[in-house]
């Protein structure tokens, strides 16, 4: 008895995927770039506050203010929203396609991954770059009030414990602002989806 032939999903590589996700984010460069900002935005003001305490704890022994945490939680809060609203209208214009790639067989894990993979990919980028320019405002302001010796007093590892920080929260501002959307997209049936005006 010849062996039935089954037919099912398709199933995505993850080189393809991140082809996917490369190809989302340059043609809608323009609604990437300012995700990314709103990103950059937060994590490089974090960064330069936990920079600026950093040094005024080895310095001075102060602890970190409470009102430091407050102004980091609210910026996040801020740039959380703002990239919840990108993503949001992002996966709303694509709802075509959407329709299209789960009438070719995309599983819903398939568009769940491709919204997370590439608001992960944003706001890592958008992290990393707000990293690095809050390192450098921060030593900027040290070095601007004469205090650019007292950077040598933290310990490296300090400062790539703030980097890695700022990349850690940057990375969850982005998936977690973006899983209602794309998990909302991800349970939309081919034909609904393709119902749906923008």
């Amino acid at each position: 008895m010849a062996k039935e032939r089954t037919f099912g999903r398709v199933s995505f590589p993850a080189s393809e995927l991140l082809k996917l996700v490369f190809l989302n984010i340059r043609k809608r460069f323009s609604r990437s770039l300012l995700t990314m900002l709103s990103v950059l935005l937060a994590i490089a003001f974090m960064t330069v506050i936990l920079t600026l305490g950093a040094v005024n704890r080895a310095t001075a022994g102060t602890e970190f203010a409470a009102y430091q945490f407050w102004l980091i939680f609210v910026a996040l809060l801020v740039a959380g929203l703002g990239v919840f609203n990108s993503l949001l209208i992002s996966v709303a214009e694509r709802y075509r396609e959407i329709a299209t790639i789960k009438t070719l067989g995309a599983a819903d894990r398939h568009v769940l991954l491709l919204y997370l993979i590439e608001s992960l990919v944003i706001g890592v980028i958008g992290g990393g770059l707000g990293v690095l320019i809050g390192l450098g405002i921060g030593v900027g302001l040290l070095a601007a009030y004469g205090r650019a010796a007292d950077i040598g007093l933290v310990a490296p590892a300090e400062y790539l414990y703030i980097m890695g920080q700022g990349l850690l929260y940057a990375a969850i501002l982005s998936l977690f602002a973006t899983a209602y959307p794309s998990y909302h997209a991800s349970k939309m049936s081919p034909a609904e989806a393709f119902r749906v005006e923008v």
